[in-house]
């Protein structure tokens, strides 16, 4: 998939490979929240950054979809380079304490394959993708959902989790956007040993 000057559509390839469309809305939540927790700008400054950002991302010649890592690195330098360090620093920070608490957090899930449950990497993808599948989301606001659940992951600090705590935290944050019990209840049943 290649950015397209003709839609006007600008890709960022996602860390497992999937693409999704640039979305200046994300990066301006990114802005505002490392700028107010460092006390070095506003909402207002915060939007007014994310729209130069999206001005540059949509001229850029790239033929090829961003990175996320890319889009990561502009986010900070934008913040030094416009008089918002410490920001920046935070940002950076931020990001590299998630892909560490990230790396340390394992799923219990059952292997058909060796007949017994095993430990693997968290990984929010495989969420996305199961929340699409089981519910029928788009992949914009199953990554939402999963981003907002990974959060609840690695805020409550647990390094070996079910395969059954994080559907049961789907669920949770499904219902809290709105769905009735019952509409959830209708997707198939799933067997206790899988994840």
């Amino acid at each position: 998939m290649s950015n397209s000057k003709t839609t006007g559509i600008i890709w960022v390839r996602k860390r497992d490979g999937r693409a999704e469309p640039f979305q200046k809305s994300k990066v301006a939540a990114c802005f505002r929240a490392a700028m107010i927790t460092a006390g070095e700008g506003s909402a207002v400054t915060a939007r007014e950054l994310a729209e130069a950002v999206a001005s540059f991302v949509h001229s850029s010649r790239q033929s090829q979809p961003f990175r996320t890592k890319q889009i990561g690195v502009l986010l900070v330098r934008v913040l030094e380079e416009t008089g918002h360090p410490q920001a920046g620093s935070l940002m950076r920070e931020h990001a590299r304490q998630r892909d560490r608490r990230r790396r340390r957090v394992q799923v219990l899930a059952w292997k058909p394959s060796v007949g017994r449950i095993v430990p693997r990497r968290w990984n929010k993808s495989v969420l996305v993708h199961r929340l699409q599948k089981e519910y029928g989301l788009e992949p914009v606001v199953a990554r939402i959902v999963a981003a907002r659940v990974e959060e609840i992951v690695l805020t409550i600090n647990l390094r070996l989790l079910t395969g059954t705590l994080v559907r049961e935290l789907a669920t949770c944050e499904l219902m809290a956007w709105g769905l009735s019990e019952e509409s959830l209840a209708v997707r198939p049943q799933r067997s206790s040993r899988s994840n």
